[in-house]
């Protein structure tokens, strides 16, 4: 058949929407961007750490003289405010196109959705790493034991070591669920849940967990999967029919902890969080408005996203010299680990 004389006489149809093809999605964005704190300490965000112990007492007979010196037991970790950015640029004459009967997508919408969902990538990609410089801190700056970097929170890592200082191992080979479980007793005190709650891993170490774990456990979670949301509780999951159209990520379990498989973690690592010691802490300049982080018209890995989020936005603007509208969309505040030590992180995983 001849298309050509169709093609010259009938008009072509787009479907209404974009398909997302580039993006791969994080579990951090979700989980941290959604439930951000306010930044309401000025210009740092701080948060106290007992750091030595009260030596005064001790044991004692009849009426001696106590020492009842003053002791100094507390530091504050510090951090300061930095942001990531993405600007959003649509011409008028685009505009004008997109008004006509031919058009289809909304072109105001799909520019949105570019930005919202260039600046997840990119944060997630900062969350999941090491910062330095003006950008946002990441993983592997508040779960290091001094590897990567000379302090955390502005406190010297040799000094204070033994309160900031993650729970690191370089497995340098095969990861075997007697490390995971030494990994996780290390994060987590005796008789208390302030310890690992929520792992984030490569799909390949995934894949390698997955085959560790006992057969009647794989074929539960393959014939009912769990998943862990933006919504779910601190160590929780859910079934895929109570997710709400929120964007779900397959967990395998291990002594109860839910492992999660992300795309923005670096190759070989294994995190082990304490989720309740983590927070965005957000900055909200009064010259914007929260934007949320849900598509309009496009269809990815970021449909489902939910729409609270640490996203702030401009007003559109109009350059005096050029004929468009300029926007900016922001994250701004820091990624704070409160109690580094109830977190840490395998590395060198081969197999």
């Amino acid at each position: 058949m001849d298309y050509a004389g169709i093609l010259t006489t009938t008009a072509q149809s787009l479907a209404p929407y974009v398909v997302d093809g580039i993006h791969n999605g994080s579990v951090l964005p979700a989980r941290f961007l959604t439930h951000s704190v306010d930044w309401d300490e000025g210009q740092y965000m701080q948060q106290p750490i007992q750091v030595e112990e009260n030596d005064n007492g001790g044991d004692f007979v009849g009426m001696p003289v106590f020492d009842v010196s003053a002791a100094n037991t507390d530091k504050n970790l510090k951090w300061e405010a930095k942001g990531k950015r993405q600007s959003i640029v649509i011409p008028w004459a685009e505009i004008a196109h997109n008004q006509t009967k031919a058009g289809v997508i909304k072109l105001v919408g799909r520019k949105m959705d570019v930005a919202r969902n260039a600046l997840k990538d990119k944060i997630a990609t900062t969350l999941s790493g090491l910062s330095t410089g003006d950008s946002i801190e990441g993983l592997n700056n508040s779960t290091d034991d001094g590897t990567l970097t000379d302090s955390y929170g502005t406190l010297d890592r040799t000094t204070y070591g033994t309160v900031i200082n993650g729970q690191v191992t370089d497995l340098a080979g095969s990861i075997t669920l007697a490390a995971i479980s030494t990994q996780f007793d290390a994060c987590t005190p005796a008789n208390t849940t302030q310890g690992t709650d929520l792992v984030l891993t490569t799909k390949t170490v995934f894949g390698y967990t997955e085959t560790l774990l006992d057969s009647k456990l794989r074929d539960n979670y393959q014939n009912i999967p769990s998943y862990v949301s933006a919504y779910t509780p601190r160590g929780g999951t859910v079934k895929a029919s109570e997710l709400g159209g929120a964007s779900g990520f397959l967990a395998i379990f291990h002594r109860g902890v839910p492992i999660v498989k992300d795309e923005k973690i670096a190759s070989g690592k294994f995190y082990t969080l304490n989720e309740e010691s983590f927070d965005f802490a957000r900055l909200d300049f009064p010259q914007m408005k929260a934007v949320t982080l849900s598509n309009e018209v496009t269809k990815g890995v970021f449909s489902g996203e939910p729409a609270p989020s640490a996203f702030q936005i401009t007003e559109m603007m109009n350059p005096y010299n050029q004929l468009g509208d300029i926007g900016h969309i922001i994250v701004y505040g820091n990624f704070i680990n409160r109690n580094p030590v109830r977190s840490g992180v395998l590395t060198g995983i081969t197999g």
